[in-house]
């Protein structure tokens, strides 16, 4: 009769060496494709910026704030389904407004100027930002790209979900990755500067701790904020 052998010691070390070896290569992998992401944010919201300081430039008001929009841009009579509106001039991109909305202006006054790619209706769909219809998309799943002026009353780009709501939805990033955006394209400071980290509720638990960003923080709960100015 023979005797089966089970595995030695040297194969099954040479074996669990293996599966190390496939899950390091997966994990960094994904870190790769994540790092990547991030840096297309930084790419993307760096040339919508540049897209918005342009129209100022021609304007002399932000691109949704112009209160004379409707006389370069009569949609309603020109491309059925897209709308644009005159902005109150006050030198933010504001929230929404019952049915009006700057922010989402703001994309479609850029898309007729020629200044960004995509079709932007400048509408709010059922009351709601949608991902490629008003707003653009971002480079993480399910995340667009909203512009807001709540947080110090300043107008930002902000990278989030928007889970069916126009503003204030939830963050796909963890504090950790917000910061290291915030070293390579500002001052790597949690409550100044260009770049801030909140959650989708506008509180900065998880995201910020002691006006620092919480790096201890694994809660992949923040929106970034890109300010204006």
């Amino acid at each position: 009769m023979r005797v089966q052998k089970g595995f030695t010691l040297v194969e099954m070390s040479i074996v669990l060496v293996i599966i190390g070896l496939i899950v390091g290569g997966i994990l960094a992998g994904r870190d790769m494709i994540r790092n990547s992401v991030l840096k297309s944010i930084i790419t993307e919201t760096t040339s919508y910026k540049a897209a918005m300081n342009s129209f100022f430039n021609k304007y002399q008001y932000l691109p949704g704030d112009w209160p004379q929009a409707t006389t370069r841009w009569p949609f309603a009579s020109v491309w059925p389904g897209y709308y644009t509106g005159d902005g109150n001039g006050d030198g933010v991109i504001s929230q929404p407004c019952g049915n009006c909305s700057e922010g989402l202006w703001a994309w479609q006054q850029l898309m007729s100027e020629g200044l960004i790619s995509g079709r932007y209706s400048g509408r709010q769909q059922s009351g709601n930002a949608r991902l490629g219809r008003n707003i653009p998309d971002a480079p993480m799943k399910g995340t667009g790209y909203t512009i807001e002026n709540w947080l110090r009353g300043k107008s930002a780009i902000v990278v989030s979900s928007t889970n069916g709501a126009a503003f204030n939805g939830s963050g796909r990033v963890n504090a950790a990755e917000v910061w290291g955006i915030d070293v390579k394209v500002d001052d790597g400071n949690a409550a100044s500067g260009k770049v801030e980290a909140r959650r989708g509720n506008g509180f900065s638990t998880g995201c910020i701790a002691g006006g620092e960003y919480d790096l201890d923080s694994d809660v992949i709960s923040c929106r970034i904020w890109f300010f204006l100015d």
